[in-house]
């Protein structure tokens, strides 16, 4: 497998490298990735946040298949009772797994099955409490079940300073301003997503904003 780091500002491309992990052995080629680029960028990391590179969301190959096929359908839509038996599989492989958790959590939020969602999102922050994503998720089930402003507001601004980069956190903070009608603070955020995504190719050619749930 052929792997290219480039500077999404510039387009400059910082390294490449040739990793010799099979495609089947996935958390080993993810451990082999994520040490390599570290060492390249050369990052002083604090101990909080070397434990954080290093962690993994499972140690179960199975399981971690089985998470990333119900998340495929999550992503195309697919919402049949497939995507749920993913993730249950994939916990019973590993419960201490928080990712499938999220992924029951998303399914039940969407389904407008407010207390299976919110149960499976304690469960997921329980296991990880830096998943910002799950962070995300409640600030949608805060939003939009149970118009919780405040909590809101709390749980999308928390998921971006876990992960400042994040479209998907920037996209729904900026949902959740357009409501409260702060409208200059939601067109900064919902161009975020757009910024951080495209901003290689935004010379070269123009479109929508393209977002992810």
């Amino acid at each position: 497998m052929n792997l290219r780091l480039v500077n999404v500002k510039t387009g400059q491309q910082i390294w490449t490298d040739i990793f010799d992990e099979t495609a089947s052995d996935v958390l080993k080629l993810q451990d082999a990735i994520s040490g390599k680029v570290a060492q390249v960028l050369l990052i002083k990391l604090k101990r909080e946040e070397e434990l954080l590179l290093s962690k993994r969301a499972t140690s179960n190959a199975e399981a971690y298949r089985l998470y990333l096929l119900g998340r495929e359908k999550w992503m195309r839509r697919d919402w049949d009772r497939d995507c749920l038996t993913f993730y249950r599989k994939a916990i019973e492989l590993d419960p201490n797994f928080a990712l499938p958790y999220l992924g029951i959590a998303d399914l039940y939020a969407f389904a407008y099955e407010t207390k299976m969602a919110e149960d499976a999102l304690a469960k997921a922050i329980e296991l990880d409490p830096t998943l910002h994503e799950a962070y995300v998720t409640r600030g949608f089930l805060q939003t939009f079940h149970r118009w919780d402003w405040e909590g809101a507001e709390r749980s999308l601004r928390q998921a971006i300073e876990l992960a400042p980069n994040s479209s998907k956190a920037h996209h729904w903070y900026g949902v959740y301003l357009s409501i409260r009608g702060r409208l200059d603070e939601a067109q900064r955020e919902m161009e975020r997503p757009w910024n951080l995504e495209n901003e290689p190719r935004r010379k070269s050619r123009a479109g929508p904003p393209r977002w992810s749930y």
